[in-house]
């Protein structure tokens, strides 16, 4: 079965399937295999805990049962009996809580002198019995010297006992000293032990079930809720690829690490967001600028096809015919002004590195000052420079500039109207700033002067007003920015506009 999947043309995305992998689906999913290893090391850890102690009780209790036989031993040892009778009387077993006691398998309860071979002699026992043969077995036969005593030895009980579940029992055997090798045999039931080793078993496993359970649950339910947002993002991820880049995840883990891994994917949805929206934009601009261009193209060439038609109708005489082709001729070189602009303009956008130069800008401002001058002989344009006003960059491009700037500033003002351009170095930067005594750009329009193709026609403007191309101050802003420098209008000191440039500073070429 596969699993691709084209991605939705709204986002532009190439549509050619993305291929993803399908045992997703059919694996465990995290959560599971999570809280099955948690589980799985818990109840090992809480297996061995409950082993290790459930081991160190039944040890406790078998030492007690032990320590007590051996307890009594030394008593028949420290008293010097030297017979049955006397071994008997050492071992002061017969009261009514003693029988009371062994009777239960509480203490020990079977009492048994043998020959120095392993002959019986006389037994003394409180109801059940242990099966031991007429003759001691060797693996319970003590030492040849008085006082020794053999290992503790599991015995059976004796067979034919009226019970239905016979206990089992711990034997001990001891030479007694003085006493022509007598051995003393002790006994004692585990019965005890093993009913209290069964119901402790019991209860530990039903403990360890319930804690596991309770373990289980918890642990599922902390991963689910920790793991919640890690859900959301793939729904949040699947929303996204669908088209819908305004969703994102609502973070509410208390853990530190998911949070994170949330606020990161939310910010590469923003980021996503944001480049989709700025493309979405360029692909706006550019449908505009195409159409501007277009529209701005349109109007030389119908002038020129005009001209042409007239010409072509029109009388032999000279004069019209030399009139004609003046007009075509402006008409071209407007049409060439314009998409050199252009031009420009498609090489800034695309990201073409401009040339780097040391450049005077003071010098570049002069020259474009004298000449414009020359063009506007009645205008008043005062010049200032202080300081080293040296740059990096692209001299033409810098000129052009400047260029701009003072022709925006004489089109769009007053004929009587002065202009003011200073050049000075502050610390790290260069700054150059035209202010005129015109009318000024409204605050809500001197961002979208820098737009392309965009005009301003103010009362009182000159007569050329509305012969610009609209591309002046776009020109501008897309060179500084390509020179890594800012370019901004305020408010000139008499109300006209005060156009400020700021470029980073250099050291003398």
């Amino acid at each position: 079965m596969s699993c691709a999947r084209a991605m939705p043309r709204s986002l532009g995305r190439p549509t050619q399937p993305v291929r993803r992998s399908c045992r997703i689906s059919n694996d465990m999913r995290l959560r599971t295999r999570i809280v099955l290893s948690s589980v799985a090391i818990f109840a090992v850890g809480l297996v061995v805990a409950v082993g290790a102690t459930f081991g160190a009780i039944q040890d406790l209790r078998s030492d007690r049962t032990d320590e007590l036989m051996r307890v009594m031993t030394t008593r028949v040892i420290d008293s010097g009996a030297s017979d049955p009778d006397g071994v008997v009387d050492a071992l002061d077993i017969d009261s009514p809580v003693w029988r009371a006691l062994a009777e239960a398998g509480t203490v020990p309860s079977f009492f048994q002198i043998r020959t120095a071979d392993g002959q019986v002699l006389r037994t003394v026992s409180f109801g059940l019995r242990p099966d031991l043969d007429s003759k001691l077995p060797d693996a319970m036969q003590p030492g040849e010297r008085d006082g020794a005593t053999s290992d503790i030895h599991p015995v059976a009980t004796r067979p034919g006992a009226a019970v239905e579940d016979p206990p089992g029992w711990r034997a001990l055997s001891t030479r007694v000293p003085d006493a022509d090798g007598l051995i003393l045999v002790v006994a004692a039931r585990t019965d005890a032990d093993d009913n209290f080793s069964q119901r402790l078993g019991a209860l530990a496993v039903t403990i360890t079930v319930a804690v596991l359970g309770a373990a289980a649950l918890a642990t599922y339910w902390l991963f689910r809720r920790h793991l919640r947002p890690l859900e959301q993002m793939v729904a949040v991820a699947g929303r996204i690829g669908a088209g819908d880049l305004r969703t994102r995840i609502v973070v509410d883990s208390p853990a530190v690490e998911i949070s994170q891994v949330a606020h990161a994917f939310n910010q590469m949805a923003d980021d996503i967001e944001r480049a989709f929206a700025e493309r979405e934009q360029s692909e706006q601009r550019l449908r505009q600028f195409v159409a501007d261009a277009s529209h701005e193209l349109r109007t030389p060439l119908a002038s020129v096809q005009g001209y042409a038609e007239l010409f072509r109708h029109t009388s032999n005489n000279p004069d019209d015919l030399a009139q004609l082709l003046s007009r075509i001729e402006q008409e071209t070189n407007r049409m060439s002004v314009l998409v050199d602009e252009l031009l420009l303009l498609a090489r800034l956008d695309a990201g073409r590195a401009l040339e780097q130069n040391p450049v005077d800008l003071a010098q570049v401002t002069a020259e474009a000052v004298d000449t414009v001058r020359v063009r506007h002989p009645g205008r008043v344009i005062r010049l200032a420079t202080s300081g080293d006003c040296w740059v990096v960059g692209d001299t033409l491009r810098l000129r052009q500039v400047i260029d701009n700037l003072l022709v925006n500033a004489c089109l769009h003002t007053p004929a009587n109207a002065s202009v003011d351009v200073t050049v000075e170095r502050h610390a790290t930067t260069v700054v150059v700033e035209v202010v005129d005594d015109g009318p000024g750009i409204p605050d809500d329009l001197r961002e979208r002067v820098f737009d392309r193709f965009y005009r301003v026609t103010e009362p009182g403007a000159g007569a050329g007003t509305s012969s610009g191309s609209g591309l002046g101050l776009s020109i501008v802003s897309a060179v500084v920015t390509a020179h890594g420098g800012a370019v901004r209008i305020t408010d000139g000191p008499t109300g006209g506009a005060r156009v400020v440039l700021r470029l980073t500073a250099a050291e003398p070429g």
